[in-house]
């Protein structure tokens, strides 16, 4: 009799061993399934609810798309106006990088080129007797659906600190650069600004030369 019992508990245990073990093969099966790579996340663009893809070279927002350039450093914008910021690394000797800032306001919206010139010529004060406005360098090029103006200012950088509150004063940076584009084309205008010292400036104008280049209106 007693026999008997001790086989049967023999039988019990190698049954519920044999059940624990197919369980934690189970377990081992589902982490692996759950850790397959995932789609990359898309973010959605507020001004024209599209989807815009941050995973590659082609940058796109408000439906326009470019290539942007593999050194370009992105980073968080500092505000909701800003689609996207981007940081070019400083030339030897200077103190500050290039920032580079894209946005855009929708359909009709942010403003003539013309008030838009004069925004911008009050946040550089050029050397020499000229005006901002006279001494700005502007050029326009056609691209297909696109109409590309860049506007082209040097000088000391006095924009405001902080365009949301007067009293934070304004900059005061000698030898800056402001390089400004408006990329016009059906579905509105988009902007991009690019700002920072000149010598710097200068060496990466050949790579934000071809980012603006690369515009076109995203299929």
């Amino acid at each position: 009799m007693l026999s008997r019992i001790v086989r049967a508990a023999g039988l019990l245990l190698v049954i519920g061993t044999g059940t624990f073990l197919s369980g934690c093969a189970d377990d081992n099966t589902e982490p692996e399934a759950a850790s397959a790579p995932e789609p990359a996340a898309e973010v959605l663009d507020d001004a024209t609810n599209e989807v815009t893809d941050f995973s590659g070279a082609a940058f796109s927002w408000g439906g326009v798309t470019a290539t942007v350039p593999e050194d370009w450093q992105e980073e968080a914008p500092e505000n909701s106006m800003r689609k996207a910021q981007f940081r070019l690394k400083r030339a030897e000797g200077d103190e500050e990088d290039v920032s580079v800032v894209l946005t855009y306001f929708g359909v009709g919206q942010g403003g003539s080129l013309h008030n838009n010139k004069m925004r911008w010529a009050g946040m550089i004060e050029p050397v020499g007797d000229q005006s901002a406005m006279d001494s700005m360098k502007i050029e326009t090029t056609e691209m297909g659906e696109i109409k590309l103006t860049t506007a082209d200012l040097a000088g000391k950088y006095v924009a405001a600190i902080d365009m949301f509150n007067p009293g934070a004063g304004k900059h005061s940076k000698p030898n800056y650069r402001l390089y400004n584009a408006v990329i016009e084309s059906p579905l509105g205008s988009h902007y991009v600004k690019v700002l920072g010292p000149q010598k710097s400036m200068e060496k990466w104008m050949p790579s934000i030369k071809a980012f603006l280049k690369s515009a076109k209106v995203k299929s």
